[in-house]
């Protein structure tokens, strides 16, 4: 059980900092004995898979300064400090919680590639790193999207037809294993929006 929690102060609030916070953590483990564990908190985070009308996935192209480069991903939308706040109040209302991550979902949709769902679905929630943070990422899945605008700067948006995309994102994944990747999610969101679409089978077993 948890002892004491306290809160390291990292720089004053600002563009880009309101959600981050490291947390020194005191807790009983197993056996009655005390472990320190040093946690960090982020916003939470929404990743999108988008489908066009007829079918075909919206995929990005955009610069990641962990790995230096442009690489080929969902479309994802951090929660602002007002969006935070809501999902705080909704705390355990599933309905309040889901409502919120939805409506990151279509802000990013629309702010990232100029796009626009009515059909939107929460996949999954899942902790960014269960050991060491409290983020979390929400899986969506958005079909028969429209164009309603334009993609934001440095965002370039392209159209793949399931097989290639699943194809891209799988195989960049496991291409070099020593390598570092970036598109860990993507393929997660993916698998789960397939299976959701009834794209995904599994051979063999019994």
């Amino acid at each position: 059980r948890l002892i004491s929690r306290r809160d390291i102060v990292l720089s004053p609030e600002g563009e880009n900092t309101y959600g981050l916070r490291v947390f020194r953590e005191e807790w009983y483990v197993s056996g009655g004995k005390r472990k320190i564990y040093w946690r960090y908190s982020l916003p939470h985070v929404v990743m999108v898979l988008p489908l066009t009308t007829d079918g075909r996935v919206i995929g990005i192209g955009e610069f990641s300064p962990g790995i230096g480069t442009s690489y080929i991903h969902a479309p994802s939308e951090t929660f602002e400090e007002e969006e935070m706040e809501r999902w705080r109040v909704a705390g355990d209302s599933e309905v309040g919680a889901r409502g919120v991550a939805l409506d990151v979902a279509r802000r990013g949709l629309a702010e990232e590639i100029g796009y626009r769902s009515d059909k939107l679905e929460l996949l999954s929630s899942v902790l960014q790193d269960s050991g060491r943070s409290e983020r979390l990422i929400f899986y969506v899945l958005a079909q028969d999207c429209v164009q309603t605008g334009e993609p934001e700067e440095g965002i370039e948006p392209f159209l793949w037809d399931p097989k290639n995309w699943w194809g891209r994102v799988r195989n960049y994944s496991d291409w070099n294993p020593t390598a570092k990747h970036a598109g860990g999610n993507t393929l997660n969101l993916t698998v789960l929006a397939f299976n959701k679409l009834g794209l995904l089978s599994v051979k063999g077993g019994g």
